[in-house]
């Protein structure tokens, strides 16, 4: 069986790298802000999680976009600062 770099063809079941993607999955987000999985879901279910698209049918990997990860950001440090302003 050839190797993928002499054929050109991408290994059965392959991950693109981030950056080659249109945003990151929920895990890699979970790893970037240091919170855990479980957090995430109780976020999603309080409506307070970043939106998370499926592009690949049922059992695809879950990605949250870039522009929706911004607009969380965005929406979620101002209300940071308005609760530190508060206090």
């Amino acid at each position: 069986m050839s190797s993928p770099e002499i054929t050109g063809r991408k290994p059965f079941g392959a991950v693109p790298p981030a950056s080659k993607r249109a945003g990151r999955t929920v895990n890699e987000f979970c790893a970037a802000y240091t919170i855990s999985r479980r957090t995430f879901e109780t976020w999603k279910k309080k409506g307070i999680a970043p939106k998370v698209v499926q592009p690949a049918g049922p059992k695809g990997r879950q990605l949250i976009t870039t522009d929706a990860e911004e607009a969380w950001k965005r929406q979620f440090t101002g209300l940071a600062a308005t609760i530190e302003a508060a206090e």
